[in-house]
């Protein structure tokens, strides 16, 4: 392991600070007069920004390498999950040159598709689950009338539920 990818993974974060404990005031001066001469980016600004480009999927880490696609692309790129999706998005952002904003739509186009095919009782039970964390953060219990209905409704799905 190099010194500089050592010193990368033993920062830590304090008050939007990029501290770290690895190297001296010399190696760290050293390193932040390497970014200055380039001009472009900034240590801190590589760290946080182009360095976790590392930890994108293979196949969009292989074409930014390329150099066929902006790494802000990319990085909208990898979000998506699917696999099938996102190589089917890289062949249209590469071959089509789409900007960062076509992308984007795109990936909604792909997430509106897809709550289109979840089965019914998945979305009934991601709305349970919604309802839920809801349940807990509403203001029902300070509310004696809120809380009356809230029990009514409990009731009702638990009598639905018996079977009653």
């Amino acid at each position: 392991m190099t010194w500089f990818r050592c010193f990368i993974e033993c920062k830590t974060r304090r008050k939007g600070k990029i501290t770290q404990n690895v190297l001296g005031k010399n190696e760290t001066l050293a390193i932040q007069g390497v970014f200055d001469i380039l001009g472009t980016i900034t240590w801190e600004s590589f760290v946080n920004s182009r360095l976790p480009l590392l930890k994108l999927p293979e196949d969009v880490l292989s074409v930014l390498r390329q150099g066929k696609l902006e790494y802000t692309k990319a990085v909208a790129i990898a979000r998506v999950k699917d696999e099938e999706q996102r190589a089917e998005l890289l062949e249209k952002s590469v071959s089509k040159n789409l900007s960062l904003t076509q992308i984007k739509e795109l990936i909604q186009q792909f997430q509106a598709n897809d709550t289109l095919h979840v089965p019914p009782e998945k979305v009934l039970s991601q709305r349970y689950t919604d309802i839920g964390k809801q349940l807990k953060q509403a203001k029902v219990w300070d509310d004696a009338k809120k809380l009356r209905k809230v029990e009514k409704l409990l009731g009702d799905i638990e009598k639905l539920l018996s079977g009653a």
